[in-house]
């Protein structure tokens, strides 16, 4: 991207396709506070909007009229988010519910982020038809959370085998489930899940026990999102698990062929934006058709190859409400734009 000062700011076509602005905005606000901005700064040439998602929170808004007829999604952040468990401490809490709310003999999509829960799956395997023995042989009826997954003696995985459905699971980021060469795993997540330090130890030999149990792979890409929900997935059947930013970005079928500029962006841009989630998915196919990319994040860390406007300083406070957080991201934009003209390389 080369940025000219003191220029009228003129274009072609912009693609928005921003992620949700996490606790401030959704996808389809940003991208409409975006295009507004741009509008504030006399841009010139058609504005596509295009909200984005990576399998968080905020996917089935999304996805779902994208999907075809007899196709469903649920989103695991519904069913595990965090609104969902109250005070309940992080080493009980199960991922059940969401296993409940999937509906047997049918193609789902199921958005695997914004969970928080780790309990590797177990608890989602449970509601879909996986039975857990403890070591007198009796059947786990409750719900599995980290906390019991030590007392599981034997699984009976037979009973996933009954779902008759084809499952796809969309995960917002590539970990997996335990450490493994080079990725990040589930464990490194848990913190903002809200494990303490003192748990780490004890929540990592209950997922080693769990997977040694059910003879999955715990070093396989996207078996660590959603807090395990991903390899439990990997467990079923007629199984298959994507990236959601590359499954969405696919749905969508964005011009760039047409694009002068992409805009994309979320709550931060950080170390975590490179594993999978959407704003480096966007970039990444925006550079293989030639087209810049404008990265805007509420807050911008560390160095990225992409052009990025933070809206926020790092000690700025977080916005105390969507209208805030809509007029700082649209006044962020406009007074960029202000300032530069954009042009391709």
């Amino acid at each position: 991207m080369v940025l000219r000062k003191n220029r009228t700011f003129v274009t072609y076509m912009i693609i928005i396709a921003p992620d949700k602005f996490k606790g401030t905005l959704s996808a389809s606000e940003a991208a409409r506070a975006i295009s507004l901005g741009l509008a504030d700064a006399g841009a010139d040439g058609s504005i596509e909007i295009c909200p984005m998602a990576d399998g968080g929170e905020g996917t089935a808004e999304i996805l779902e009229p994208l999907l075809d007829d007899g196709e469903y999604i649920v989103e695991s952040y519904a069913y595990t988010g965090p609104q969902c468990y109250g005070r309940t401490p992080a080493m009980q809490r199960s991922s059940y519910a969401l296993g409940a709310a999937i509906k047997r003999g049918a193609d789902t999509y199921v958005a695997i982020g914004g969970t928080a829960c780790c309990d590797g799956g177990a608890g989602m395997l449970q509601a879909l038809g996986m039975k857990a023995y403890d070591a007198t042989g009796a059947l786990i009826e409750k719900p599995l959370t980290p906390e019991l997954l030590h007392t599981v003696r034997r699984v009976d995985l037979s009973g996933l085998s009954r779902y008759s459905g084809h499952l796809m699971g969309v995960a917002d980021v590539g970990a997996s489930l335990l450490p493994s060469l080079g990725r990040m795993s589930a464990l490194d997540f848990a913190a903002q899940k809200g494990f303490k330090p003192s748990q780490m130890q004890r929540l990592r030999q209950g997922l080693e026990h769990w997977a040694r149990l059910t003879g999955g792979n715990p070093a396989a890409e996207f078996t660590g999102a959603g807090g395990g929900i991903g390899y439990a997935l990997s467990l079923v059947p007629d199984t298959r698990l994507v990236m959601g930013s590359e499954l969405v970005l696919s749905k969508l079928s964005l011009p760039l062929h047409r694009a002068r500029l992409v805009i994309t962006g979320e709550g931060c841009v950080d170390s975590q934006t490179s594993m999978g989630k959407v704003v480096a998915t966007v970039a990444r196919h925006a550079y293989k058709a030639g087209v810049p990319v404008l990265a805007v994040g509420g807050r911008v860390e560390g160095w990225h190859p992409f052009a990025t406007l933070a809206v926020c300083g790092p000690d700025d406070p977080v916005p105390a409400t969507t209208e805030q957080a809509f007029n700082d991201l649209r006044r962020a934009v406009a007074d960029f734009f202000k300032n530069y003209d954009t042009e391709a390389r």
